[in-house]
Parts: structure tokens; C-alpha cells; sequence
């Protein structure tokens, strides 16, 4: 493959209709709406007859339409809206368990408010050699955890700075309002400070809010066993499940990123950097596209399998309902079907099953 010019609108246009796309008067508003690369470069296999994918034939079509593009592309779009807000429930739940669970065992008081920046109050896992997902592949190791086992002591929460960045970046953090003249922090080396004033303490449950999902993924890797049992049971889950939370948290935060980058979800796997547990596979059932050691590769249907044992997730029903039904009465083809396509796409060819694993959330 070669790098491609730049083509104009009129040019995009010409390829379309030399392709044998139908096209329609709304076509150049539609191109200048989506882009190019992602309405027909990421959806063009769903709709190109078989015999035009395989042995170099050119990419012409027969009956399809701008019109079935833009349908699955508007089905993407809303079932990535869907599950944004699905996910963004699930991390409002993370980022109230952590800080309620943490700030239960080591900041009653309020002079204990800074403890959540104490290195001395999480587990520092560089220490440990047995940490999961280390792959040895010749003489380098791929590691997925790898930033996070050794660059403990880089933890945002330990900067000296953090308290004055909080502070600074974040208007709806009013100083005067986290300012106690009886605030004395117990071991006032150890954490965070407001430099302009040390009277001045934000609490877990406030900054919390500002932390995106790595840190709070990160977050979560560093907690002491008596904080993370209670977290873990938070969602269901044993203390010794601990490595089968972390590793749904990796594949959460890679469907959270699909959904807030505008990917197209029906295509999404999580990526070869992102190991899958045998204890996570045989839990959900999962099939990884790859089977090496670790397993990587979970379509969006496995994702979903491990989102929906949080979340409720039968809202996902609705848009797949209605692109499968816009596709029964609009679309025919005799060379294959588009909704099976699809579907096997996200990772189940069956409808029934897409239900049954939905409606079991």
C-alpha cells in the first residue's frame, strides 16, 4: 500500500460513482459531515461483495448504497453515545468506592484529609516479581503493567506539587472554602500541601473527580489489601479476584477510549498490548481472537460480557435492533447478508445470543 493523495470532495465523489456506489443529493453534505477514511474506508468490507475483497478485484458494488454506509455508521455512532454514558456510570462507582473505602481506613480526622497522597499508605508492587503479564519475546519484554509495577514512586498523588496543581487547574476547587485554621497534618513530610497556605486540604472525595480513568486504574494497582477487599465487594468480587478486576479495568478503559475517540465500535478489539487472563477468560467465557501467552483480541462482544457484569447494559439492545431491522426492509443483496456480517463483526453472528447476553446484564 502506498501513501494516498489528497482528493477533493468532487474527486471522492468521482471514486464513489467509477465504484458503482449509488448515490444520492445528499452525498456531498454527508462527505463533508463525516470523514472520508471512517464512513467509507472503515465500513467498505461490511458492504463489498465477496468476490470484490478477495484477489486483488477491484472494489466495485452492486447494490449497495451512500445511504447503507451512513445507516451503520449512525448505528456506530449511537451505540458509542449508549455506552459512553454506561461506562461513565461504572467509573463514577470506581471513583466513589476508592475514595470512600480509602478515606474510611486512612483519613478519619481532619487532620488525616491529605493521607490519600501518603506513598506510605498504598503497596508498592515494584517490589513484587510475581506481577501478572510479563511476556518474555527473545531478548525484550513485553509488558502491559510494566509503567505501573516500576514507576511506582512517579504516582501523581505522591508529587510535592500535586496539591498546588489541583488547586490551580481546577476552578470548582475554592481554597477558601478547603481552608480549617485547626487543620495539622500527623506526618505533614509525608503528604501533600497547599504552598500558600498550609491550612488547606481538598479531600479524597473531591479530587477524585478530576482523575481520569488511568489514574484511577493506577490507583486501584497500588491499594493495600484492607482497602481493595472492600472496593472489590464494592463490585461483587473476592479479595482474590483481584487480577480479573484489573484486567476488566484495562479493557473498560480501552472501550471508554473507542467510545470518547470517535472509533468505529463495531470494529473494536482490545489491543495486542493488552494481556486477557485465563482466570478472566474461563470467568466470562471469552474468546480471544489470539491464544497466545497472554491471550489478546476480545471483540466488542466479549467487552460488553465483562461491562455488563457491572452495568447494566440493555440499552445496547435498541440501536442494534434497529440498524438489523433498517437492514431487512432497505437493503438486498444476493451475495450476502449484511446483518450476519455485521454481527460477526462485533463478535457473534447470532442475534439471539447478542440478546441473551444483553438482557443477562
Amino acid at each position: 500500500m502506498s501513501i494516498k493523495p489528497h482528493k477533493g470532495l468532487s474527486d471522492l465523489i468521482t471514486v464513489l460513482d467509477e465504484r458503482n456506489l449509488k448515490l444520492d443529493h445528499n452525498t456531498e453534505k454527508t462527505l463533508k459531515e463525516i470523514n472520508y477514511f471512517q464512513l467509507v474506508n472503515g465500513i467498505e468490507n461490511l458492504l463489498l461483495p465477496i468476490d470484490k475483497q478477495i484477489n486483488g478485484g477491484k472494489k466495485e458494488f452492486r447494490t449497495e448504497s451512500i445511504s447503507d454506509f451512513v445507516a451503520i455508521y449512525d448505528f456506530d455512532k449511537e451505540m458509542s453515545s449508549q455506552l459512553l454514558h454506561i461506562i461513565s456510570k461504572f467509573e463514577m462507582k470506581l471513583k466513589t468506592s476508592l475514595a470512600h473505602n480509602f478515606s474510611k481506613i486512612n483519613c478519619n480526622g481532619i487532620n488525616n484529609t491529605m493521607e490519600y497522597t501518603n506513598r506510605n499508605n498504598y503497596q508498592d508492587i515494584s517490589q513484587d516479581q510475581e506481577y501478572p503479564f510479563r511476556q518474555y519475546t527473545g531478548d525484550s519484554v513485553k509488558y502491559q503493567y510494566e509503567s505501573i509495577h516500576y514507576n511506582f514512586d512517579d504516582f501523581k498523588l505522591f508529587k510535592a506539587n500535586f496539591l498546588d496543581k489541583l488547586i490551580r487547574d481546577n476552578d470548582f476547587i475554592d481554597k477558601s472554602f478547603y481552608r480549617s485554621s485547626i487543620y495539622n497534618p500527623n506526618n505533614p513530610s509525608d503528604v501533600a500541601c497547599f504552598h500558600d497556605d498550609n491550612k488547606v486540604a481538598v479531600p479524597l472525595w473531591v479530587a477524585i473527580q478530576t482523575f481520569d480513568f488511568g489514574c484511577l486504574k493506577r490507583m486501584t494497582h497500588y491499594l493495600k489489601p484492607n482497602v481493595l477487599k472492600l472496593v472489590l465487594k464494592d463490585f461483587g468480587l473476592n479479595p482474590t479476584d483481584r487480577f480479573i478486576f484489573l484486567n476488566t479495568l484495562d479493557i473498560i478503559h480501552q472501550l471508554r477510549n473507542a467510545c470518547a475517540h470517535f472509533s468505529l465500535l463495531f470494529r473494536f478489539k482490545t489491543s495486542s498490548n493488552i494481556g486477557i487472563s485465563r482466570a478472566l477468560i474461563y470467568r466470562f467465557n471469552l474468546t480471544p481472537s489470539k491464544w497466545q501467552h497472554p491471550a489478546t483480541g476480545l471483540t466488542l462482544y466479549d467487552s460488553l460480557k465483562i461491562l455488563g457484569y457491572y452495568e447494566d447494559i440493555t440499552p445496547l439492545i435498541k440501536p442494534i435492533r434497529k440498524i438489523l431491522y433498517r437492514n431487512n426492509r432497505k437493503f438486498s443483496s444476493k451475495y450476502y447478508d449484511l446483518n450476519e456480517r455485521l454481527l460477526t463483526e462485533m463478535g457473534h453472528s447470532q442475534y439471539k445470543e447478542w440478546k441473551k447476553m444483553i438482557k443477562n446484564s
